[in-house]
């Protein structure tokens, strides 16, 4: 079934809902499906034309994204299908549909860093050298600022064909018009990335050049959402997104095919931003064997509303199942469930905002380790061969490979009743030859052994004696030779076809007239069977029972009523179920009767049988099977095969138990064997038949133990073998079914999840999720009521007794709602909590001008402040600087920008205030700033030192200190020079700070140390006595 494409709609016009449903028309009855529409998720309510149609209109109340469901339920099973539309507001918005345009503007950079713009293709991730990172550049994407992103995704081509697992993520760059891709390596990952990012496991790309949705993204809304809500953001602007991850799958590029380049569609809605719940992907239904876990690829997105929070939490829940779960990370989308015990289970992903929620389920079959099953044999079909020939026998043998070890079968043929001795080729090959020591009928059965489990099938071969005998086929050869005779007896005498023997005025007898059958008086009838053409294809149970006409040689049909039911039958009768007819025209073992050989040999058998008579094949029962006629298919008509011998021996009876079967408790087994003798030896000429136990916990009761149909009734439940065993008098056969008797099975109560808990905001509803599974009994039909156990107003349910509804509240308050499931005997219930709120009141935004701070003429100062709102009343907030004191005048770079810069006049303290405006209120928050005038450079302060007195020859340390405020260079130069003395001084580094100086001769010396910071100096003085 489909729900149909996903579509975008505008305010007030509908969306055609064009689904498709097909079914196989079962259980009949009723053998026909009933189909529904229903909201899953979506803003406001949805009016459905006619619900219960396939095609049919959906009315929106409100702008937002819608999540439709398609269900069709035939009375056992139901599956459903999901449509997303997208339901854009009046005001304003639309699609648009941008391309990479240049060849630069799609780029790969390697595991390494190394860039590659101009490819022909786009791997994305996998490459020989590691995993890449994929960047795409949109230009001219014009959408405004803070517009509302209800749909988008990437359209890619695929240029190679990959089909191994992959996963990728999506993000976009946090810019506000991002810039062209360059050479410089690590161009794409040192961007810096959104905080939303969108995972995608692609399907398999399977066709080159395919551009369908499996080389679409997911819904990638929150990211592009993020990005045109920049502050920076304006239409027209170019964005970049970037995927990275694991796995193959190669697209197109703009070099490599301007045409399939990749394209960015977005859906927006400009009629103001309106929260719309998350979107939900659980991912495909799995299959898993124990012991293993279910890899969980789930997928969500947002819009990123309300903010705050501005993000998503996501958590795994177990909705129904036999067992446990146990989640790797609850709160991953992506994770693992381990689970305790075998079964069907049911997850749900919830995703949540913090004002909406919604959710997805898939479910998990969990099947206990693969169980050996016994091999699969095939005999062979039965033959006919003469003396002193062998028979060929061509087996069939298939097996599931367990135990392993050793993973292999064995097989052996043997002698299951016959009269002589039975010599196989090679009686463990599935394809041998079979020897006989002397005429008659055998029993050969094949069996497999896989060393834990054995299976067998049989097959039967004629040996024919060497002193006479053989086989003929005799077909109707004339239009009157197949005749049908109605409920009312009429006679139809040249029909196209025979109806076995249903008709829409009852069911009715078929007789087949076979002429010259040469088979000599008294000859041992050793198989006998007719052969159909299907002329119909019915596949419905049907039961006929084949016996002949006790006549020496039958008459040709004729007109008069009940000319077919008139004549006298034959005491041998041979019950015919026969398998479908699926293939009209078909000549095979679906058209051909059991052995008939009891019924053959009954004729042949009368004092006034002889050889070259005609003999008539009467069919009666109930059911339909339809077969070509002589009339309407001369070649297919039908055709009587005999197997014989003129030596007669005798033959054990040929016993058929039925099939195997299982039954409950305190139903009876309906036993339909089947027996067939050639009437050997002569006296007694009858077959004593016999029903009993062979194994089984309890006691067994036959309605009738000397009946071939009867009904067996147990007293306990486990499982019987039951034996049916043929004596002609002389010879004694049997054959075994087993039958599997099961307890009662008792009725379950359902399994009721009301959902999760809620909290919603008046005069919003709440949207009920239930979810109901029950065991079908007793009578498969359960009813579900939604009621309100507490609160503190009352409730209005939008259908009380849907299992996913809606509920509405008349008062803020907490209320209790249950969900009672009822199937007749049980009624268990589950509850949910709703949290009902009135209406929030617009909150004042919060506002922070930054720290306080000091700056020097002529320096700016960088304010900082920051602004949040709860979105109300309109989701827009403008902001402004102003100066609330001060020594002079600020000017601001913008001032309606949260960051910019102040400059100022003079110098002094001054207060500004940052104040954020909604519409409605309007708080402020201030700063100081100490703006101070410029600093003026200071000459360097200078000390020469402490005066000294020295005796020559030892030299002077001098130890002189100097320090600066750093202007005008933050460089200084010093010199120590002599200012007077009686004779010549020498400075070891008249450069330096410390240094010595040494004397020529005895005398007062007076020595100076000068600093100069380029544009001032100073100079300090120290006395040098000299002594001899």
């Amino acid at each position: 079934m489909s729900a149909g494409s996903d579509q975008t709609i505008t305010l007030p016009a509908n969306a055609s809902l064009n689904g498709t449903v097909s079914d196989d028309g079962l259980p009949n009855p009723p053998g026909a499906v009933t189909t529904t529409w229903s909201k899953i998720t979506g803003p406001g309510t949805v009016a459905f034309g006619n619900a219960n149609a396939v095609d049919t209109t959906a009315g929106f109340s409100v702008a937002g994204t819608y999540v439709l469901r398609l269900t069709a339920n035939d009375s056992e099973l139901n599956a459903s299908d999901d449509v997303t539309i997208t339901v854009l507001d009046t005001t304003g918005g639309g699609t648009i549909d941008v391309q990479v345009l240049i060849g630069t503007d799609d780029a790969e950079e390697s595991a390494s860093g190394n860039m590659l713009l101009g490819s022909s293709d786009l791997e994305m991730v996998s490459t020989a050298s590691g995993n890449q990172k994929v960047g795409m550049r949109f230009t001219g994407v014009n959408i405004p600022k803070d517009a509302a992103i209800m749909n988008a995704y990437i359209q890619f081509k695929a240029d190679e064909i990959h089909s191994g697992a992959t996963s990728l993520s999506i993000q976009g760059e946090a810019a506000n018009n991002a810039a062209q891709f360059t050479s410089v390596d690590g161009n794409i990952s040192s961007r810096p990335g959104t905080t939303a990012a969108v995972s995608w496991s692609p399907a398999a790309w399977l066709t080159k050049g395919e551009a369908g949705l499996n080389q679409r993204t997911p819904n990638i809304s929150s990211v592009i959402q993020e990005i045109v809500n920049r502050a920076g953001w304006s239409g027209g602007n170019s964005l970049v997104i970037i995927i990275t991850g694991t796995g193959r799958r190669v697209a197109k590029s703009y070099n490599g095919d301007q045409a399939g380049a990749p394209l960015l569609h977005v859906v927006f809605n400009t009629g103001g931003q309106t929260n719309q719940p998350p979107s939900v992907n659980a991912g495909q239904d799995q299959a898993v064997t124990l012991p293993a876990g279910a890899a969980l690829d789930g997928s969500v997105s947002d819009d990123g509303l309300p903010n705050p929070p501005g993000v998503v939490t996501t958590t795994w829940s177990k909705v129904s199942g036999p067992g446990d779960v146990n989640f790797g990370n609850v709160n991953a989308a992506d994770t693992t469930a381990g689970f305790s015990l075998a079964g069907a289970y049911v997850l749900r992903l919830t995703a949540d905002d913090g004002g909406l929620n919604a959710s997805d389920e898939l479910s998990v079959i969990v099947s206990n380790t693969v169980i050996n099953q016994p091999p699969t044999v095939n005999a062979g079909i039965d033959q006919s061969i003469t003396l002193p020939s062998s028979a060929t026998l061509d087996g069939t043998v298939a097996d599931d490979g367990l135990p392993n070890p050793p993973g292999a079968v064995t097989t052996a043929w043997s002698k299951v009743s016959g009269p002589g001795a039975v010599t196989f080729g090679n009686a463990n090959a599935v394809d041998t030859t079979a020897g006989f020591s002397a005429a008659g009928t055998y029993v050969l059965r094949l069996t497999a052994n896989d060393s834990e489990l054995n299976a067998s099938d049989d097959v039967t071969i004629t040996v024919l004696d060497t002193t006479g005998g053989g086989t003929i086929d005799v077909q109707v050869l004339i239009g009157t030779d197949d005749a049908e005779e109605s409920a009312s007896g009429n006679m139809l005498l040249g029909s196209s076809d025979l109806e076995m023997v249903s008709t829409a005025s009852g069911n009715q007898k078929v007789g087949m007239r076979f002429t010259g059958v040469n088979i000599p008086k008294d000859a041992a009838i050793m198989n006998a069977y007719i052969q159909f053409k299907a002329d119909e294809i019915h596949s419905g149970a049907t039961s006929l029972s084949i016996q002949g006409e006790t006549v020496n040689s039958a008459a040709p049909f004729t007109s008069t009523k009940g000319n077919i039911s008139s004549r006298p039958g034959t005491t041998a009768a041979v019950p015919w179920s026969p398998a479908a007819w699926l293939i009209k025209k078909e000549v095979g073992l679906n058209q051909r009767t059991p052995n008939i050989s009891s019924v053959i040999q009954e004729i042949v058998n009368r004092a006034g049988w002889s050889g070259g008579n005609s003999l008539v094949i009467i069919i009666t029962g109930a059911g339909r099977r339809v077969a070509k006629s002589y009339n309407g298919d001369q070649a297919g008509a039908p055709l009587l095969h005999i197997a014989y011998s003129v030596g007669q021996t005798n033959q054990p009876p040929t016993v058929n138990a039925g099939q195997d079967q299982a039954v409950t408790l305190p139903a009876s087994a309906a036993l339909d064997g089947s027996v067939s003798d050639d009437g050997l030896p002569n006296p007694p000429g009858a077959v004593i038949t016999t029903w009993s136990k062979v194994s089984g916990p309890g006691d067994v009761a036959f309605d009738n133990a000397n009946a071939v149909d009867t009904t067996a009734s147990f007293l306990v439940a486990g499982t019987y073998v039951l034996r049916l065993t043929a004596d002609d008098g002389a010879l004694i056969t049997s054959d075994e079914l087993s039958i599997v008797v099961s307890n009662p099975i008792i009725n379950q109560p359902p399994e009721v999840d009301a959902g999760i808990d809620q909290a919603i905001t008046l005069p919003n509803s709440a949207t009920l999720d239930g979810t109901v599974t029950d065991d079908g009994l007793p009578t498969g039909t359960i009813t579900t009521t939604w009621s309100m156990v507490s609160g503190t107003g009352t409730v209005s349910f939008g259908d009380a007794n849907a299992v996913d509804t809606t509920a509405s509240f008349s008062l803020a308050g907490t209320y209790v709602l249950s969900l009672v499931a009822d199937d007749g005997e049980l009624n268990p219930s589950d509850e949910i909590t709703i949290v009902v709120s009135n209406p929030i009141v617009n909150q004042p935004p919060e506002v922070d001008a930054g720290v306080d701070q000091s700056i020097t003429l002529p320096n700016s100062a960088t304010l900082d402040g920051t602004v949040t709102d709860d979105g109300l009343p309109t989701g827009t907030i403008t902001t402004t600087w102003s100066m609330v004191s001060g020594t002079g005048t600020v000017n601001f770079d913008n001032a309606g920008a949260v960051d910019t810069t102040a400059s100022f006049s003079e110098a002094g303290t001054y207060v500004l205030s940052l104040t954020a405006d909604d519409g409605e209120l309007n708080p402020s928050d201030e700063i100081t700033i100490v703006v101070s005038n410029p600093i003026v450079n200071q000459p360097p302060e200078v000390d020469a030192g402490i005066d000294q007195s020295i005796t020559l020859p030892n030299s002077a340390t001098l130890d002189g200190t100097v320090t600066d405020d750093g202007l005008p260079t933050g460089t200084i130069t010093t010199s120590w020079n002599v200012v007077s003395g009686t004779g010549t001084v020498n400075f070891d580094n008249a450069g330096a700070v410390d240094t010595t100086a040494s004397f020529s001769e005895a005398g007062t010396y007076v020595l100076s140390l000068a600093a100069n910071d380029s544009n001032l100096s100073s100079n300090d003085e120290v006395t040098i006595v000299v002594s001899d």
